[in-house]
């Protein structure tokens, strides 16, 4: 018996491809500790780490797949003029519920979207 091609049935249509899925974003920085402090203050859980002999630098994970890092700019430019949208948990002490604009130290605009708390501990109302 030989092998064949497997068969395709055109009445059925191929479900669609995933979209494109972001993984990485990286920000170089000449304020790391200050950026490292405003996307903390946010409610990012920030780690450091470093690779081999590259910089100390700082890792969040955004979601599942997604992960946001800032790096030092080591002498280059740092990254420009770029807008981001965060949604994150409420959190006691931290933003109010809703929609906020910030800045970050080097002048990134953040939208940051805040939950209720009952979303932050699971409970409906």
């Amino acid at each position: 018996m030989t092998a064949s091609a497997p068969v395709t049935d055109p009445a059925r249509p191929s479900p669609p491809a995933p979209p494109p899925a972001l993984g990485l974003l990286v920000l170089y920085t000449g304020r790391l500790e200050a950026c490292r402090a405003f996307y903390a203050g946010l409610g990012l859980a920030l780690v450091g780490e470093q690779h081999g002999d590259g910089p100390a630098h700082w890792s969040a994970e955004l979601g599942p797949g997604c992960v946001l890092e800032l790096y030092p700019a080591g002498g280059q430019p740092p990254t420009g003029r770029l807008r981001l949208a965060l949604t994150v948990p409420y959190a006691p002490g931290g933003l109010a519920p809703g929609r906020h604009r910030r800045e970050d130290p080097d002048g990134r605009i953040v939208l940051v979207t805040v939950g209720q708390p009952e979303e932050a501990d699971g409970s409906t109302a």
